[in-house]
Protein backbone atom coordinates (compact mmCIF):
# COMPACT_ATOMS: atom_id res chain seq x y z
CA UNK A 1 0.00 0.00 0.00
CA UNK A 2 1.29 3.44 -0.89
CA UNK A 3 0.95 6.56 1.24
CA UNK A 4 -0.52 9.69 -0.31
CA UNK A 5 0.66 13.13 0.78
CA UNK A 6 -2.00 15.19 2.53
CA UNK A 7 -3.01 18.30 0.57
CA UNK A 8 -2.39 21.63 2.33
CA UNK A 9 -5.48 23.22 0.77
CA UNK A 10 -8.70 21.48 1.76
CA UNK A 11 -11.28 24.04 0.60
CA UNK A 12 -12.90 23.37 -2.78
CA UNK A 13 -13.24 26.05 -5.45
CA UNK A 14 -15.06 25.99 -8.78
CA UNK A 15 -12.26 26.81 -11.22
CA UNK A 16 -11.99 26.47 -14.96
CA UNK A 17 -9.36 24.19 -16.50
CA UNK A 18 -7.12 27.15 -17.37
CA UNK A 19 -7.54 28.63 -13.87
CA UNK A 20 -6.53 25.32 -12.29
CA UNK A 21 -3.46 25.12 -14.53
CA UNK A 22 -2.39 28.67 -13.65
CA UNK A 23 -2.96 28.12 -9.94
CA UNK A 24 -1.01 24.87 -10.01
CA UNK A 25 1.96 26.55 -11.69
CA UNK A 26 1.91 29.46 -9.27
CA UNK A 27 1.74 27.26 -6.18
CA UNK A 28 4.39 24.84 -7.34
CA UNK A 29 7.43 26.93 -6.51
CA UNK A 30 6.00 28.17 -3.22
CA UNK A 31 4.93 24.79 -1.89
CA UNK A 32 7.66 22.50 -3.16
CA UNK A 33 9.54 22.58 0.14
CA UNK A 34 6.58 22.72 2.52
CA UNK A 35 6.27 19.50 4.52
CA UNK A 36 3.24 17.45 3.62
CA UNK A 37 2.08 19.81 0.86
CA UNK A 38 1.14 18.68 -2.62
CA UNK A 39 2.74 20.38 -5.60
CA UNK A 40 2.47 19.58 -9.28
CA UNK A 41 4.77 20.23 -12.20
CA UNK A 42 4.64 19.86 -15.93
CA UNK A 43 6.95 17.22 -17.35
CA UNK A 44 9.87 18.53 -19.35
CA UNK A 45 13.29 17.66 -20.72
CA UNK A 46 16.17 18.35 -18.33
CA UNK A 47 19.79 19.18 -19.05
CA UNK A 48 22.00 16.11 -18.64
CA UNK A 49 24.50 17.91 -16.36
CA UNK A 50 24.92 15.85 -13.15
CA UNK A 51 27.77 17.33 -11.11
CA UNK A 52 27.22 15.11 -8.05
CA UNK A 53 27.01 11.94 -10.18
CA UNK A 54 23.89 10.61 -8.44
CA UNK A 55 22.00 9.84 -11.65
CA UNK A 56 19.73 12.87 -11.20
CA UNK A 57 20.06 15.88 -13.49
CA UNK A 58 21.15 18.96 -11.53
CA UNK A 59 18.40 21.04 -13.15
CA UNK A 60 15.79 18.48 -12.04
CA UNK A 61 17.06 18.49 -8.44
CA UNK A 62 17.25 22.28 -8.31
CA UNK A 63 13.75 22.58 -9.71
CA UNK A 64 12.23 20.56 -6.89
CA UNK A 65 14.54 21.26 -3.93
CA UNK A 66 16.78 24.19 -4.90
CA UNK A 67 19.75 22.04 -3.94
CA UNK A 68 21.58 18.82 -4.83
CA UNK A 69 21.25 17.23 -1.38
CA UNK A 70 18.23 14.96 -1.81
CA UNK A 71 19.92 11.96 -3.47
CA UNK A 72 18.80 9.20 -5.81
CA UNK A 73 17.49 6.89 -3.03
CA UNK A 74 15.26 9.49 -1.38
CA UNK A 75 11.45 9.27 -1.47
CA UNK A 76 10.12 12.59 -0.16
CA UNK A 77 6.53 12.07 -1.36
CA UNK A 78 6.33 8.66 0.33
CA UNK A 79 4.89 6.89 -2.68
CA UNK A 80 7.35 3.98 -2.62
CA UNK A 81 9.21 5.26 -5.69
CA UNK A 82 12.76 6.53 -5.18
CA UNK A 83 13.97 9.78 -6.76
CA UNK A 84 16.02 8.02 -9.43
CA UNK A 85 13.01 6.05 -10.67
CA UNK A 86 10.81 9.17 -10.53
CA UNK A 87 13.41 11.02 -12.62
CA UNK A 88 13.81 8.21 -15.17
CA UNK A 89 10.04 7.73 -15.53
CA UNK A 90 9.27 11.43 -15.82
CA UNK A 91 7.33 11.62 -12.55
CA UNK A 92 7.27 14.16 -9.76
CA UNK A 93 9.34 13.29 -6.65
CA UNK A 94 7.27 15.59 -4.41
CA UNK A 95 3.80 14.53 -5.43
CA UNK A 96 2.25 11.09 -5.31
CA UNK A 97 -0.34 11.99 -7.97
CA UNK A 98 0.97 14.37 -10.60
CA UNK A 99 -1.84 14.03 -13.13
CA UNK A 100 -4.73 14.49 -10.70
CA UNK A 101 -6.41 11.22 -11.65
CA UNK A 102 -6.72 10.11 -8.04
CA UNK A 103 -4.15 7.35 -8.43
CA UNK A 104 -0.62 7.11 -7.18
CA UNK A 105 1.98 7.69 -9.89
CA UNK A 106 3.69 4.43 -8.97
CA UNK A 107 0.73 2.58 -10.54
CA UNK A 108 1.14 1.73 -14.21
CA UNK A 109 4.54 3.42 -14.57
CA UNK A 110 5.63 3.18 -18.24
CA UNK A 111 8.94 1.38 -18.81
CA UNK A 112 8.96 -0.48 -15.49
CA UNK A 113 7.51 -3.51 -13.71
CA UNK A 114 6.56 -3.34 -10.05
CA UNK A 115 8.94 -5.38 -7.93
CA UNK A 116 8.26 -6.88 -4.50
CA UNK A 117 10.72 -8.78 -2.33
CA UNK A 118 9.98 -10.70 0.85
CA UNK A 119 13.12 -11.37 2.90
CA UNK A 120 13.40 -14.18 5.44
CA UNK A 121 11.52 -16.75 3.32
CA UNK A 122 13.29 -19.99 4.29
CA UNK A 123 10.69 -22.50 3.10
CA UNK A 124 11.30 -24.56 -0.08
CA UNK A 125 9.21 -24.18 -3.21
CA UNK A 126 6.16 -24.25 -3.28
CA UNK A 127 5.80 -23.87 0.50
CA UNK A 128 7.13 -20.32 0.16
CA UNK A 129 3.52 -19.19 -0.32
CA UNK A 130 2.64 -20.28 3.20
CA UNK A 131 5.73 -18.66 4.67
CA UNK A 132 4.98 -16.17 7.49
CA UNK A 133 7.37 -13.74 5.82
CA UNK A 134 5.36 -13.83 2.57
CA UNK A 135 1.97 -13.74 4.28
CA UNK A 136 2.98 -10.71 6.35
CA UNK A 137 2.16 -8.56 3.32
CA UNK A 138 5.18 -6.34 3.97
CA UNK A 139 7.52 -6.71 1.00
CA UNK A 140 10.25 -4.31 -0.01
CA UNK A 141 8.77 -2.48 -3.00
CA UNK A 142 10.51 -1.05 -6.01
CA UNK A 143 10.74 -1.19 -9.80
CA UNK A 144 12.77 -2.94 -12.47
CA UNK A 145 13.41 -1.17 -15.77
CA UNK A 146 14.01 -4.44 -17.61
CA UNK A 147 13.29 -8.08 -16.93
CA UNK A 148 16.48 -8.84 -15.06
CA UNK A 149 17.60 -8.43 -11.46
CA UNK A 150 21.11 -7.78 -10.12
CA UNK A 151 23.07 -10.89 -9.20
CA UNK A 152 24.03 -12.03 -5.69
CA UNK A 153 21.85 -9.71 -3.62
CA UNK A 154 21.09 -12.00 -0.67
CA UNK A 155 19.71 -15.27 0.61
CA UNK A 156 16.31 -16.66 1.59
CA UNK A 157 13.91 -14.36 -0.19
CA UNK A 158 10.92 -14.46 -2.56
CA UNK A 159 10.62 -11.92 -5.37
CA UNK A 160 7.69 -10.99 -7.60
CA UNK A 161 7.45 -8.73 -10.65
CA UNK A 162 4.06 -7.66 -11.97
CA UNK A 163 2.77 -5.45 -14.74
CA UNK A 164 1.89 -5.57 -18.41
CA UNK A 165 3.89 -6.28 -21.53
CA UNK A 166 3.04 -4.36 -24.71
CA UNK A 167 3.98 -6.23 -27.89
CA UNK A 168 5.93 -3.89 -30.19
CA UNK A 169 5.13 -5.89 -33.34
CA UNK A 170 2.76 -8.70 -34.27
CA UNK A 171 4.12 -12.20 -34.58
CA UNK A 172 5.38 -15.28 -32.76
CA UNK A 173 7.43 -14.65 -29.61
CA UNK A 174 9.38 -17.18 -27.56
CA UNK A 175 9.99 -16.47 -23.86
CA UNK A 176 12.67 -17.87 -21.56
CA UNK A 177 13.36 -17.72 -17.84
CA UNK A 178 16.62 -18.45 -15.98
CA UNK A 179 17.13 -18.17 -12.25
CA UNK A 180 18.82 -19.31 -9.09
CA UNK A 181 16.80 -20.84 -7.48
CA UNK A 182 13.27 -21.71 -8.75
CA UNK A 183 11.08 -19.37 -10.79
CA UNK A 184 7.89 -19.10 -12.82
CA UNK A 185 6.83 -16.90 -15.74
CA UNK A 186 3.14 -16.15 -16.30
CA UNK A 187 1.54 -14.34 -19.24
CA UNK A 188 -2.05 -13.29 -19.85
CA UNK A 189 -4.13 -12.88 -22.99
CA UNK A 190 -4.53 -9.70 -25.02
CA UNK A 191 -6.31 -7.00 -23.03
CA UNK A 192 -4.03 -6.97 -19.97
CA UNK A 193 -6.27 -8.89 -17.56
CA UNK A 194 -4.41 -10.84 -14.90
CA UNK A 195 -7.31 -13.30 -14.74
CA UNK A 196 -6.26 -14.78 -18.11
CA UNK A 197 -2.69 -15.54 -17.04
CA UNK A 198 -1.10 -18.90 -17.70
CA UNK A 199 2.25 -20.30 -16.63
CA UNK A 200 4.31 -20.36 -19.81
CA UNK A 201 7.79 -21.19 -18.48
CA UNK A 202 9.44 -22.24 -15.24
CA UNK A 203 12.75 -23.26 -13.70
CA UNK A 204 12.27 -26.17 -11.29
CA UNK A 205 15.87 -25.93 -10.11
CA UNK A 206 18.68 -23.40 -10.34
CA UNK A 207 20.48 -22.61 -13.56
CA UNK A 208 23.49 -20.52 -14.47
CA UNK A 209 23.16 -16.84 -15.27
CA UNK A 210 21.16 -16.49 -18.52
CA UNK A 211 21.41 -20.24 -19.06
CA UNK A 212 18.15 -20.39 -20.98
CA UNK A 213 18.08 -24.12 -21.74
CA UNK A 214 19.78 -25.64 -18.68
CA UNK A 215 16.63 -27.35 -17.38
CA UNK A 216 13.27 -28.37 -18.91
CA UNK A 217 10.33 -25.97 -19.15
CA UNK A 218 12.43 -22.77 -19.27
CA UNK A 219 11.15 -22.20 -22.82
CA UNK A 220 7.57 -21.07 -23.47
CA UNK A 221 7.34 -22.29 -27.04
CA UNK A 222 6.00 -19.90 -29.67
CA UNK A 223 3.28 -17.48 -28.50
CA UNK A 224 1.55 -15.20 -30.98
CA UNK A 225 1.14 -11.59 -29.81
CA UNK A 226 -0.63 -8.66 -31.47
CA UNK A 227 1.12 -5.34 -32.02
CA UNK A 228 0.22 -2.71 -29.44
CA UNK A 229 -1.78 -5.13 -27.28
CA UNK A 230 -1.16 -5.35 -23.54
CA UNK A 231 -0.53 -8.70 -21.84
CA UNK A 232 -0.37 -9.19 -18.09
CA UNK A 233 3.05 -10.52 -17.05
CA UNK A 234 4.12 -11.93 -13.68
CA UNK A 235 7.39 -13.45 -12.51
CA UNK A 236 7.98 -15.32 -9.25
CA UNK A 237 11.41 -16.37 -8.00
CA UNK A 238 12.65 -18.04 -4.81
CA UNK A 239 16.22 -17.74 -3.55
CA UNK A 240 17.73 -20.12 -1.02
CA UNK A 241 21.46 -19.87 -0.35
CA UNK A 242 24.59 -19.06 -2.35
CA UNK A 243 24.37 -17.31 -5.74
CA UNK A 244 21.13 -15.72 -6.94
CA UNK A 245 19.89 -14.17 -10.17
CA UNK A 246 16.72 -13.81 -12.26
CA UNK A 247 16.43 -13.10 -15.98
CA UNK A 248 13.50 -13.21 -18.41
CA UNK A 249 14.30 -13.16 -22.09
CA UNK A 250 12.47 -13.25 -25.37
CA UNK A 251 13.11 -13.87 -29.05
CA UNK A 252 11.07 -11.37 -31.03
CA UNK A 253 9.65 -12.00 -34.50
CA UNK A 254 12.43 -11.83 -37.06
CA UNK A 255 15.14 -12.21 -34.39
CA UNK A 256 17.21 -15.27 -33.48
CA UNK A 257 19.02 -14.28 -30.27
CA UNK A 258 17.51 -14.25 -26.79
CA UNK A 259 17.47 -10.75 -25.32
CA UNK A 260 16.39 -9.39 -21.95
CA UNK A 261 12.95 -7.78 -22.25
CA UNK A 262 13.56 -4.01 -22.00
CA UNK A 263 11.34 -1.46 -20.30
CA UNK A 264 11.42 0.57 -23.51
CA UNK A 265 12.89 0.01 -26.95
CA UNK A 266 15.69 2.22 -28.24
CA UNK A 267 13.14 4.42 -30.04
CA UNK A 268 11.20 5.02 -26.82
CA UNK A 269 8.42 2.49 -27.47
CA UNK A 270 7.05 1.32 -24.11
CA UNK A 271 7.32 -2.47 -23.67
CA UNK A 272 6.76 -2.87 -19.91
CA UNK A 273 4.26 -1.01 -17.76
CA UNK A 274 3.76 -1.19 -14.00
CA UNK A 275 1.07 -3.17 -12.25
CA UNK A 276 -2.43 -1.74 -11.77
CA UNK A 277 -4.89 -2.98 -9.16
CA UNK A 278 -8.05 -4.62 -10.49
CA UNK A 279 -11.36 -3.68 -8.83
CA UNK A 280 -12.62 -7.23 -9.40
CA UNK A 281 -10.01 -8.48 -6.91
CA UNK A 282 -10.51 -6.58 -3.66
CA UNK A 283 -7.76 -8.35 -1.68
CA UNK A 284 -5.31 -8.43 -4.63
CA UNK A 285 -4.73 -12.18 -4.30
CA UNK A 286 -5.03 -12.84 -8.04
CA UNK A 287 -8.48 -14.43 -7.75
CA UNK A 288 -11.78 -13.07 -9.04
CA UNK A 289 -13.91 -12.05 -6.08
CA UNK A 290 -16.99 -13.54 -7.75
CA UNK A 291 -15.32 -16.96 -8.00
CA UNK A 292 -14.08 -16.81 -4.41
CA UNK A 293 -17.60 -16.09 -3.21
CA UNK A 294 -18.97 -18.93 -5.31
CA UNK A 295 -16.63 -21.59 -3.91
CA UNK A 296 -16.47 -20.31 -0.34
CA UNK A 297 -13.13 -18.49 -0.18
CA UNK A 298 -12.79 -15.18 1.67
CA UNK A 299 -12.64 -12.18 -0.69
CA UNK A 300 -11.03 -10.17 2.09
CA UNK A 301 -8.15 -12.59 2.71
CA UNK A 302 -5.14 -12.86 0.41
CA UNK A 303 -3.68 -15.57 2.61
CA UNK A 304 -2.51 -13.35 5.46
CA UNK A 305 -5.39 -14.51 7.70
CA UNK A 306 -5.68 -18.12 6.53
CA UNK A 307 -2.61 -19.22 4.60
CA UNK A 308 -4.73 -21.56 2.46
CA UNK A 309 -6.96 -18.72 1.20
CA UNK A 310 -4.57 -16.89 -1.15
CA UNK A 311 -4.28 -17.16 -4.91
CA UNK A 312 -0.93 -18.95 -4.65
CA UNK A 313 -2.19 -21.29 -1.93
CA UNK A 314 -3.08 -24.94 -2.50
CA UNK A 315 -5.88 -25.61 -0.02
CA UNK A 316 -6.43 -29.27 -0.94
CA UNK A 317 -2.70 -29.97 -1.49
CA UNK A 318 -3.20 -31.48 -4.95
CA UNK A 319 -0.43 -29.54 -6.68
CA UNK A 320 -2.75 -26.88 -8.14
CA UNK A 321 -2.92 -23.41 -6.66
CA UNK A 322 -6.30 -21.87 -5.94
CA UNK A 323 -5.91 -19.81 -9.11
CA UNK A 324 -5.18 -22.95 -11.16
CA UNK A 325 -8.23 -24.60 -9.61
CA UNK A 326 -10.35 -21.76 -11.01
CA UNK A 327 -8.55 -21.93 -14.34
CA UNK A 328 -9.27 -25.67 -14.73
CA UNK A 329 -12.79 -25.57 -13.22
CA UNK A 330 -11.68 -27.50 -10.17
CA UNK A 331 -12.75 -27.38 -6.54
CA UNK A 332 -10.05 -25.83 -4.30
CA UNK A 333 -11.30 -27.97 -1.39
CA UNK A 334 -11.24 -31.32 -3.22
CA UNK A 335 -8.47 -33.11 -5.10
CA UNK A 336 -8.96 -34.02 -8.74
CA UNK A 337 -11.56 -33.27 -11.36
CA UNK A 338 -9.57 -30.51 -13.07
CA UNK A 339 -10.29 -30.26 -16.79
CA UNK A 340 -7.37 -30.54 -19.20
CA UNK A 341 -4.83 -31.42 -16.49
CA UNK A 342 -2.72 -34.46 -15.73
CA UNK A 343 -0.13 -35.11 -13.04
CA UNK A 344 3.51 -35.73 -13.89
CA UNK A 345 5.83 -37.25 -11.25
CA UNK A 346 9.57 -37.50 -11.93
CA UNK A 347 12.11 -39.52 -9.97
CA UNK A 348 15.77 -38.90 -10.67
CA UNK A 349 18.69 -41.29 -10.24
CA UNK A 350 17.15 -44.12 -12.33
CA UNK A 351 20.13 -45.39 -14.32
CA UNK A 352 18.60 -48.07 -16.59
CA UNK A 353 15.73 -47.87 -19.06
CA UNK A 354 13.44 -50.71 -17.95
CA UNK A 355 10.20 -49.67 -16.25
CA UNK A 356 11.04 -52.10 -13.43
CA UNK A 357 14.19 -50.07 -12.79
CA UNK A 358 11.85 -47.28 -11.70
CA UNK A 359 9.20 -49.28 -9.84
CA UNK A 360 11.78 -51.34 -7.90
CA UNK A 361 13.98 -48.34 -7.05
CA UNK A 362 14.06 -47.17 -3.44
CA UNK A 363 13.19 -43.60 -4.55
CA UNK A 364 9.90 -44.76 -6.07
CA UNK A 365 8.40 -45.38 -2.64
CA UNK A 366 9.15 -41.75 -1.75
CA UNK A 367 7.49 -38.58 -3.05
CA UNK A 368 8.71 -37.66 -6.53
CA UNK A 369 11.56 -35.16 -6.68
CA UNK A 370 9.53 -33.16 -9.21
CA UNK A 371 5.72 -33.27 -9.11
CA UNK A 372 3.80 -31.01 -11.49
CA UNK A 373 0.27 -30.62 -12.76
CA UNK A 374 0.43 -30.13 -16.51
CA UNK A 375 -1.99 -28.74 -19.07
CA UNK A 376 -2.21 -29.86 -22.67
CA UNK A 377 -1.78 -33.10 -24.56
CA UNK A 378 0.15 -36.19 -23.58
CA UNK A 379 3.09 -35.36 -25.80
CA UNK A 380 6.21 -34.58 -23.80
CA UNK A 381 9.57 -33.51 -25.13
CA UNK A 382 13.03 -34.49 -23.96
CA UNK A 383 13.60 -33.96 -20.26
CA UNK A 384 16.97 -35.23 -19.02
CA UNK A 385 19.05 -38.38 -18.43
CA UNK A 386 18.65 -41.06 -15.77
CA UNK A 387 15.11 -40.51 -14.57
CA UNK A 388 11.73 -42.22 -14.46
CA UNK A 389 8.30 -40.67 -14.70
CA UNK A 390 4.62 -41.40 -14.19
CA UNK A 391 1.67 -39.62 -15.76
CA UNK A 392 -1.76 -39.89 -14.15
CA UNK A 393 -5.22 -38.57 -14.89
CA UNK A 394 -8.65 -39.49 -16.21
CA UNK A 395 -9.63 -39.79 -19.88
CA UNK A 396 -13.19 -38.87 -20.85
CA UNK A 397 -14.07 -40.46 -24.23
CA UNK A 398 -15.81 -37.90 -26.47
CA UNK A 399 -17.86 -40.58 -28.27
CA UNK A 400 -18.73 -44.24 -27.75
CA UNK A 401 -16.69 -46.70 -29.82
CA UNK A 402 -13.46 -48.67 -30.15
CA UNK A 403 -10.25 -46.75 -29.41
CA UNK A 404 -6.63 -47.76 -30.09
CA UNK A 405 -3.84 -46.34 -27.88
CA UNK A 406 -0.08 -46.13 -28.58
CA UNK A 407 2.87 -45.23 -26.40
Amino acid sequence: MFMRAKPCLSTSYNLSSSDRSSLRSALCGLMALAAGCVAAVAQQTWSSVDTDADGLADAWENHFWQSLTQGAAGDPDGDGVDNLTEFQAGLSPILADTDGDGRNDSIGVPGFLNSERWNGVTEPWPKVFSSPAFLSGLPLKGFVGQSESPQNTGEFYLMRWRGTLVAPVAGDYRFYIASDDQSQLWLGDAGGSKFTRKKIASAHSWSGYRAWTATPFQDSGLIRLQAGESYYIEVMMRQGVSADHLSVGWVRPGQTAVEIIPGKLADGTVVLRGYELDPLDADDDGLLDSWELGVGLNIGDNGSINSADGGYSDWDQDGLSNYEEWQTQGNPFSKGGNIGVFRRDIWTGISTSAVTALTSHANFAKPAQIATMMNGGLKLGSYADNYGQRLRGIIVPPVTGNYRFWV
